[in-house]
């Protein structure tokens, strides 16, 4: 509306001002042109720094293309564990696109160290590949990946399950230069019609819960940072929920991996690192936890890494808890929590929806 008005506004003050009542006429008009400039600029400022508003309004969607994918990782050793995850994921995808501007393209991006012909049934393949912003959206993956523990950089973390989060978005690849943003997500999640619209000024990130009152996690997270000469924004309990500029993004999730490295080797003792201290106990679960190890760096990471634009984490958008009764449209992307309320992939993987 400024806009138009702006031309409108402009086009009376030059059209046929060579008499002098006509020039002065064109000065009033270029005046109050002046001011509508400022009230507009005023408006998009207010809009950029409000956080409680972070959607791009229709008309400015209808007007541009955008193309995003949504990273996930599949460990091959795990699909059995994991495929009725990314079920849910896919179809969440498709029916998220009824809803999506005729301009936007929205992919999945399945990274996994398997074969991509277990994947096929679900019209996900190594050849599907976007060529231009155009093309019908696909799920495309990357599959053969060689998973972090294979890597020589990554021996530390050898023994470390969920690495291949962090480090499967970092890899060196071309399946992700056709897209301007990406979102990177957890398998057990959700997209709604919600992220069909969803263009924020700036990168989101999710919630995570990894810092309680009482112990002293991300004060030595801080203090860590400090150590390492880390930006550190300030932003505790950041989820595996990340949206944003693809370049960002995946710089965050290099910064994340060998973040992970050195958490490792400098705050973890070797009694800490064990598998049967962190996965078959849980010890040292919520004061300090190996288990966690990809969350704490991606928290480092992220206050570091999003640069002079910054990030913002709202909950209310990014891992947003799928037992919640608000309806879904409100929140783009949806987390199953470790609980047992709807919807509970616990109770989803145990069969308790199977007669609903």
């Amino acid at each position: 509306a400024c806009s138009v008005q702006l031309v409108s506004l402009v086009s009376g003050a030059m059209y046929n001002s060579n008499t002098h009542k006509q020039r002065r006429v064109a000065v009033i008009c270029l005046c109050v042109a002046l001011l509508y400039i400022v009230g507009c600029v005023a408006v998009l400022l207010q809009q950029a720094n409000d956080g409680t508003e972070l959607w791009t309004s229709m008309d400015v969607i209808e007007r541009r293309s955008f193309t995003r994918a949504a990273f996930v990782y599949l460990p091959k050793d795990q699909k059995h564990r994991f495929l009725h995850q990314l079920k849910w994921f896919l179809r969440s995808w498709e029916e998220m696109r009824g809803f999506e501007p005729p301009d936007w393209r929205t992919d999945v991006v399945v990274v996994t160290d398997g074969s991509s012909k277990s994947l096929e049934h679900l019209n996900c393949s190594a050849t599907n590949k976007r060529k231009n912003r155009v093309d019908a959206p696909v799920c495309v993956v990357v599959e053969n990946y060689v998973p972090a523990k294979k890597k020589k950089e990554f021996k530390e973390i050898d023994h470390y399950p969920f690495a291949d989060s962090l480090v499967a978005l970092a890899t060196e690849t071309d399946a992700f230069d056709h897209y301007d943003w990406l979102l990177r997500a957890d398998l057990d999640t959700f997209l709604t019609e919600g992220f069909a619209t969803w263009s924020p000024p700036r990168m989101v990130v999710g919630r995570g819960s990894f810092c309680f009152p009482g112990y002293k996690t991300c004060e030595r997270l801080h203090k860590f940072a400090a150590k390492q000469n880390l930006t550190d924004a300030g932003v505790d309990n950041i989820g595996s929920g990340w949206y944003g500029p693809t370049a960002i993004i995946r710089e965050c999730a290099r910064q994340a991996s060998n973040l992970m490295v050195t958490l490792s080797k400098e705050e973890f003792s070797k009694k800490e690192k064990e598998r049967s201290y962190y996965l078959q106990g849980i010890k040292g679960w919520p004061r300090w936890h190996y288990g966690v190890l990809s969350m704490y760096a991606g928290q480092l990471a992220i206050n570091n890494c999003s640069g002079p634009g910054g990030f913002d984490k709202r909950a209310d958008l990014l891992d947003f808890p799928s037992s919640s009764t608000e309806h879904p449209s409100k929140h783009p992307h949806l987390h199953t929590w470790q609980d047992h309320h709807l919807f509970s992939k616990a109770d989803f993987a145990a069969g308790k929806y199977d007669k609903m």
